[in-house]
């Protein structure tokens, strides 16, 4: 069992680093365009409701000096999606929600893109040069 990790010495909540890998999970689920992390999103998402269950594709790391958080994220992407406007938005998710849920400051969101998932179906593609 990890060691659970205080936001504030003042403060008396403990929070367990499954609940922060949790929090950041579920943001990524919620941000169209990642389709899963390095394993599988819904299984990771799945394992939310079993205890004790890994969370890969997440690692948090606390820097006990400052009392602030890293978040690592391994994702994989959905094809035709602008990578880089899917991961400030996805690090500004999680950076927020990790923040309002827990009082913890977050230094940084590091998103690793492992995979392209090619299998999402994309919209159409409008014909271009023909007149109605």
């Amino acid at each position: 069992m990890e060691k659970p990790i205080q936001p504030n010495k003042d403060e008396n909540p403990r929070i367990g680093d499954e609940v922060l890998r949790s929090i950041a999970l579920l943001c990524a689920s919620e941000i169209e365009g990642v389709s899963c992390t390095s394993d599988n999103l819904m299984k990771s998402v799945t394992n939310l409701l079993r205890p004790g269950a890994p969370h890969k594709g997440v690692r948090v790391t606390p820097n006990e000096e400052d009392n602030s958080l890293t978040i690592d994220l391994s994702i994989s992407v959905s094809q035709g999606k602008s990578i880089p406007s899917l991961v400030k938005g996805l690090q500004s998710a999680v950076k927020d929600a990790v923040e309002k849920m827990t009082n913890f400051r977050v230094t940084a969101v590091n998103v690793n893109v492992s995979d392209i998932d090619w299998e999402t179906e994309q919209p159409a593609a409008t014909e271009q040069g023909k007149e109605e």
